[in-house]
């Protein structure tokens, strides 16, 4: 029976991450747990809280190597994977950390996926299908496993309410500048963005025409009379003709499945639309990358109300701004 508004959460977290070697102990660990979120929390257990407040409640993580699936099955369930650790924590009366622990993301199914051959974001998607096609859920989510969106509405769940209303392939995307938009896949879309309903909770919707992946002289969109160039934010929502379309290898370009196949097919047939996020994106594929996510996580909550952490930390930050500027100001004095 099909349950309305169930949607599959594919998060491609394979590859190699060379691009961010410093942050995974140089490949001692996955990108996905780098730290980069609120509190420090990696990039997996971001994207899952996104998922969680999505109200999504199926998982699948698609890894490059048994190591790394072990590591996600030991994160999910740390106290269940790692008896020797669970008992320590009693011993030692760690309350305060097995709270923490038990409030990890919950699903009712988590699994995990190797994609044995760097093959591709789209080949990386296509191995949930087995799972997809075993429910019949109404659509699935997919997250890159190096990207967070910190957002009071989760992301996932502005790209759920776009697809009520536009159906099809929804992307998420982001305006960038064009020296930024060299670095991502950028989309060509209609002027005149689509009217939505009240329950939307993205910030617009937009028919995509064209897309370009890390262009080097990227093509302007004209939206409200300027040039503006709108990044895709490594967030997807895509239907059960898509994951067939990605599962079939249609998409295959010199032995990698390119997700940018599926993108580039629908929007010649008008079924891919865009979201502009109400939030605030980042890839975290670098060590800088990662540094700026993990300050504005630090600094401003998600939820508008800063805890305790959020307080001290602007006020470590302020400090460490006024220091600056005293010494930029001891050198003209």
């Amino acid at each position: 029976m099909t349950r309305s508004g169930s949607y599959l959460l594919i998060i491609a977290a394979g590859g190699y991450a060379t691009r961010a070697l410093p942050l995974t102990g140089y490949g001692a660990k996955m990108k996905a747990l780098v730290n980069a979120g609120v509190d420090g929390a990696t990039v997996l257990e971001t994207i899952l809280r996104e998922a969680e407040r999505s109200g999504i409640e199926h998982v699948v993580t698609v890894v490059s190597s048994e190591e790394a699936a072990q590591a996600v099955e030991r994160f999910l369930d740390p106290l269940g994977q790692d008896p020797d650790f669970a008992e320590f924590l009693v011993k030692r009366g760690k309350t305060a950390e097995m709270e923490q622990i038990r409030a990890l993301p919950r699903f009712k199914c988590a699994e995990c996926v190797v994609q044995t051959e760097p093959r591709g974001f789209g080949d990386a998607t296509a191995l949930a299908a087995d799972v997809f096609f075993a429910e019949e859920f109404d659509g699935a989510c997919v997250a890159l496993g190096d990207d967070v969106v910190h957002a009071a509405s989760p992301a996932m769940a502005q790209l759920i309410s776009g697809r009520r209303s536009l159906g099809g392939t929804v992307a998420a995307v982001q305006r960038v500048s064009k020296e930024e938009a060299s670095r991502f896949g950028v989309v060509l879309v209609e002027g005149e963005p689509i009217e939505m309903p009240n329950d939307f909770t993205g910030r617009t919707a937009y028919r995509v025409l064209d897309m370009e992946e890390k262009p080097a002289d990227p093509s302007p969109n004209m939206i409200d009379g300027e040039e503006t160039y709108l990044a895709v934010a490594g967030r997807y929502a895509i239907s059960a003709d898509d994951m067939r379309f990605l599962a079939g290898a249609e998409g295959a370009i010199h032995q990698e499945l390119d997700f940018t196949a599926l993108l580039r097919r629908n929007a010649a047939n008008g079924s891919l639309s865009a979201v502009e996020l109400d939030g605030h994106w980042h890839s975290v594929g670098s060590p800088l990358d990662a540094q700026k996510a993990f300050l504005r996580y630090a600094l401003i909550p998600e939820s508008g109300q800063a805890g305790g952490s959020h307080a001290e930390l602007r006020r470590y930050a302020q400090s460490l701004l006024n220091e600056l500027d005293s010494d930029q100001q001891r050198l003209y004095d």
